[in-house]
């Protein structure tokens, strides 16, 4: 400040701090590497700490979904730490970085896998055997999957075992993980007609309505329809199933069925 005409340097009051110099730093993202500078502050109590580097880690959110989706499509650490390099072919993604994904990948897993169930009034629960591939390049492998519907029409995802038959033994197992974390009698139980799926329902469920699934009723249906005659057949057939009530439904079903 100007004193007297002459110019002196205001002084920071005690431990205040003040700035004395930069430091550089590098952010990883899904685009690269992105430079920084971060300033250094001397006279403090206290070690000064950022507001704005405490939300810069290092790296960004966008890379890690990235990482995650490689992972979960069956890509191996080894893989995933190739394909982030930038063009200096510089790792933007370590293999420490990737491992550490996966881990907490697995974490969150094992989280949903044993969470609690009994906070879920489920109305309507299904459950099928889906095919997914693993690997990449590798044959579809089982997954057997229930959710459900609740009163209130919100859909949740309970359940999912990898690798499972669906023998009434494996799909019974399945059953019952659910309801020891608690999963109570659902009002209806919907299936495929896999006789393993229909006997467990039975044995788990013995309070509760099964129904065919819909869904795969129709395919059965398509496979045994001629083509030309399909497009017809399926707004009839889906029009029985949609009936305000069963007498009229019997009553297309059986015009159908007669046709």
């Amino acid at each position: 400040m100007r004193s007297g005409g002459t110019i002196t340097n205001m002084a920071p009051s005690p431990g205040q701090g003040y700035r004395n110099g930069v430091r550089s730093g590098r952010l990883k993202t899904a685009e690269g590497f992105v430079e920084y500078s971060a300033p250094q502050v001397a006279g403090r109590n206290e070690p000064f700490r950022s507001e704005i580097r405490e939300h810069l880690k290092g790296r960004t959110e966008a890379l890690e979904d990235l990482a995650v989706e490689l992972l979960a499509r069956g890509l191996s650490v080894r893989d995933i730490e190739d394909a982030f390099r930038d063009e200096t072919r510089r790792l933007i993604l370590s293999k420490t970085a990737v491992s550490e994904i996966g881990e907490r990948l697995w974490a969150d897993y094992q989280e949903f896998a044993t969470r609690d169930l009994g906070e879920y009034e489920i109305a309507y629960l299904f459950v099928d055997g889906i095919a997914e591939r693993i690997r990449p390049g590798q044959k579809r492998e089982p997954v057997l999957a229930a959710w459900g519907f609740t009163a209130s029409g919100a859909k949740v995802l309970l359940h999912l075992m990898a690798g499972s038959k669906e023998d009434a033994e494996t799909v019974s197992a399945f059953f019952q993980d659910m309801r020891g974390r608690g999963l109570g009698d659902p009002l209806l139980v919907v299936c495929d007609g896999a006789a393993g799926i229909i006997k467990a329902i039975e044995t788990c469920f013995p309070c509760s309505e099964r129904q065919r699934c819909l869904a795969h009723r129709m395919r059965n249906l398509a496979a045994k329809v001629p083509e030309d005659r399909w497009p017809e057949f399926k707004a009839r057939a889906t029009a029985a199933y949609q009936a305000r009530s069963r007498a009229i439904a019997r009553d297309l079903a059986a015009g159908l069925v007669k046709d």
